[in-house]
């Protein structure tokens, strides 16, 4: 486990996402079975750390970033560090589906239960929380639409 750093563990968390997120989102499709179906997330629509300028042209997308890290004082190689990754949803809020509130419930549920079910299998030893956050409405610079966010905090201890 020594070898496990930040690099890592941002790529276990696109893992989880890329080989996980669109099965639990089938699942909560057909477990609901009603016409408040959540659309999946293309390959090429998952951002990390920063949009770059880029357009804000998928629907919905991920953005997932190093929130915050936490440097506990220690020596040398004894230091531990605690780090918050934040995961989103972002779907496009065009004032017309009136059941965007729901849809971005789903969404959340599956960020939930993907981070839940999968990360011990890909990081064995490492602890971790999940942290739900509230849906929020988000209007990004390189669009022309609103959105709707949700999302997790996950907050791992590195020591």
């Amino acid at each position: 486990m020594s070898n496990y750093d930040l690099e890592n563990l941002c790529d276990d968390v696109k893992t989880i996402l890329t080989t996980n997120l669109n099965t639990k989102i089938a699942e909560i499709n057909s477990l609901k079975n009603d016409s408040t179906t959540l659309a999946t997330i293309h390959s090429s629509s998952y951002i990390f750390q920063s949009m770059n300028g880029n357009q804000a042209n998928m629907n919905p997308f991920v953005f997932y970033n190093i929130a915050n890290i936490e440097d506990n004082a220690g020596v040398y190689s004894q230091s531990a560090s605690k780090i918050d990754i934040a995961v989103a949803i972002l779907v496009e809020d065009q004032g017309i589906d009136i059941n965007i509130s729901t849809r971005m419930l789903r969404y959340l549920r599956c960020l939930e239960e993907i981070f839940r079910e999968n990360f011990d299998s890909i990081t064995q030893g490492i602890k971790l929380t999940i942290k739900s956050l509230a849906p929020i409405e988000i209007t990004l610079l390189n669009s022309t639409f609103n959105h709707r966010a949700v999302g997790v905090m996950i907050t791992v201890d590195m020591s």
